[in-house]
């Protein structure tokens, strides 16, 4: 299995100069990002989670985390099933816990139950009292940031909605129209959901 790094310039450089193995080889591929959907998307998206946020007198992070818990994007791993992973850590009120990433945050669902860690040799890990060692099991979702425009467009029409019943002033259907049909121009046709 290879060891693969993304990174700017100064962090490729860093990564290699930091390798104790001089035998071992790289590829270096250029990373092009794909713009999936408008910026000016995740900005409304914004604008309106901070005023619902202001209107509960709660904290945008809750805000945010609410609808990412309502608004469930999957990642799904090279075999096509959902990318998961375990941790100990428990999840917010919303199920959720997040990892600082290199383009913002990971955020990771909890998905209901716990696993029993095991050593390579199929034992259960025990702490030092004897006990078996458990972990939260977690689903790997999208953050806003990392949605398609089919994906964002759900997640703005269910904030739009929660607005709307808050008495928050929101943008037209039309305004909303022009904004796909701007990120269509510039960027191409509407990509589907993963």
């Amino acid at each position: 299995m290879s060891d693969v790094f993304t990174g700017n310039k100064e962090a490729i450089l860093l990564f290699i100069a930091n390798q104790t193995d001089p035998d071992k080889k790289w590829d270096i591929s250029e990373h092009k990002e794909k713009r999936k959907r408008s910026l000016d998307s995740n900005s409304y998206f914004w604008v309106l989670v901070n005023k619902i946020a202001e209107h509960q007198k709660i904290s945008d992070t809750e805000v945010h985390d609410q609808f990412l818990s309502e608004n469930i994007c999957y990642f799904y791993n090279s075999e096509g099933a959902f990318d998961w992973k375990t941790s100990p850590r428990e999840p917010n009120r919303y199920g959720l816990i997040r990892e600082h990433s290199i383009d913002g945050y990971n955020y990771w669902l909890f998905a209901g139950y716990k696993v029993k860690l095991q050593k390579e040799d199929g034992t259960v890990c025990k702490d030092p009292d004897g006990n078996e060692i458990t972990s939260n099991v977690y689903w790997h979702i999208k953050g806003s940031h990392q949605m398609d425009s089919a994906q964002m467009s759900r997640l703005i029409t269910s904030v739009v909605y929660e607005a709307q019943n808050l008495g928050i002033e929101t943008a037209t259907p039309d305004e909303l129209a022009d904004m796909q049909r701007l990120w269509e121009q510039r960027y191409g046709k509407k990509h589907n959901a993963d």
